[in-house]
């Protein structure tokens, strides 16, 4: 019959190990700090601040003002004014500039006259992410620069028509207005911060769960409960229930630290939230269980935890879109639970969205979470048997 009460005196005694090993305190405490910094501070795909160097050819009014443009925003700062653009790979090579606009001869007189004003941007292609982002920002830059012109001219053409009493010339434009919904800053630590909950939990848990069970194998312990009345299954819940705990107690606390301290808002459900942690501290669980029965040292149970990791993390979406990767990749992001968490926990923080709009996510991660837990289980118990 089971009895919960050897359950919670297991639990008892794992607490108290956890706790008194020095390591194992510090991977409890240590990794969560270092993500919330790192990807709450250091990880940051906005570009901003490009190291530019200008060559300007035309030497003109019209070239000093586009430069202008270019240098009254944030994405850009001129570092450099090369004479000609054969320093410009020297330059590059030399990491000084990540960006060279070279504005060509004739520049002022060809929008003058109507004709197409040559502007050439040469970028550091090693990052292509940046590169094409700075082409973005140039051709977004380089449209309102022409449309101030155009409006200027044409305001000219209005006053002389006005003064000879015929009717101005109307404007037609369309004019898009962005919204960017749930992140409206578009700061990247809003995007980052939630999904750092599922990478230390699954980092705590696996490694912790595999690591414990691997101890009691390496100092003899398992075969002295095993003669004791306690059965399997008590001994898996009686083991594995603590790191359940330390996982909830750290997921609330990187809330916490969100909400207070990167002001990230929870706008959904924290009962929701909850409920999605479980779901998935329950698939780490049997993860690390399943370690556990393949590895015969606590090194080893690293190792191995570190080998699931980093697919795990590389496709799971934390980072890497998973609509950009392969497709027969994309069919394997689907045994991932960590890919259904992370949509999970940044819809109810950033969206607020509920259960209606997130089952098709929570039902993957329960039937992947009870089939991994399920099998881990029972190899554990043909392990011991």
């Amino acid at each position: 019959m089971f009895s919960l009460n050897k359950v919670l005196q297991i639990l008892k005694k794992e607490l108290n190990q956890t706790f008194r090993n020095p390591r194992l305190v510090v991977l409890l405490f240590l990794p969560p700090i270092i993500q919330l910094v790192v990807f709450g501070y250091a990880v940051n795909f906005d570009v901003k601040n490009i190291k530019t160097a200008i060559v300007d050819y035309d030497r003109t009014t019209a070239s000093r003002d586009f430069i202008a443009h270019i240098e009254s925003n944030k994405y850009f700062k001129t570092v450099k004014h090369l004479a000609n653009s054969d320093d410009i790979k020297r330059e590059i090579d030399s990491s000084a500039i990540s960006c060279a606009i070279v504005i060509s001869r004739g520049f002022m007189k060809n929008i003058e006259s109507g004709k197409t004003a040559l502007v050439q941007a040469v970028h550091d292609g090693i990052d292509s992410n940046n590169a094409i982002t700075v082409t973005n920002y140039l051709n977004m830059i380089s449209y309102k620069y022409l449309r101030q012109i155009q409006v200027s001219k044409i305001q000219k053409i209005n006053e002389k028509l006005k003064t000879a009493g015929r009717s101005p010339i109307k404007i037609n434009a369309v004019t898009v207005e962005p919204r960017a919904w749930f992140n409206q800053s578009l700061e990247s630590k809003d995007f980052f911060v939630p999904g750092i909950i599922g990478n230390i939990l699954m980092l705590i848990t696996v490694m912790l769960t595999s690591m414990a069970i691997v101890r009691e194998k390496e100092i003899g312990t398992i075969e002295q409960l095993l003669v004791t009345p306690i059965r399997p299954i008590e001994i898996i819940i009686g083991k594995t229930l603590p790191f359940m705990l330390i996982g909830i107690v750290q997921a609330a606390i990187i809330v916490v630290a969100a909400v207070l301290w990167f002001e990230i808002p929870v706008r959904g459900s924290f009962a929701l939230l909850l409920c999605g942690v479980v779901i998935y501290l329950l698939s780490n669980l049997g993860i690390g269980i399943f370690i556990s029965t393949i590895s015969q040292t606590q090194q080893q149970a690293m190792l191995v935890t570190t080998f699931f990791m980093l697919p795990a993390f590389t496709l799971s979406g934390f980072v890497f879109p998973i609509v950009n990767m392969p497709e027969i990749v994309q069919y394997l992001t689907l045994l991932i639970p960590l890919r259904y968490f992370l949509i999970i926990v940044r819809g109810v923080f950033l969206k607020g969205v509920g259960m209606e709009v997130l089952y098709p996510q929570y039902a993957a991660m329960a039937f992947i979470s009870f089939a991994i837990l399920a099998f881990s289980v029972m190899r554990f118990r043909r392990t011991i048997d």
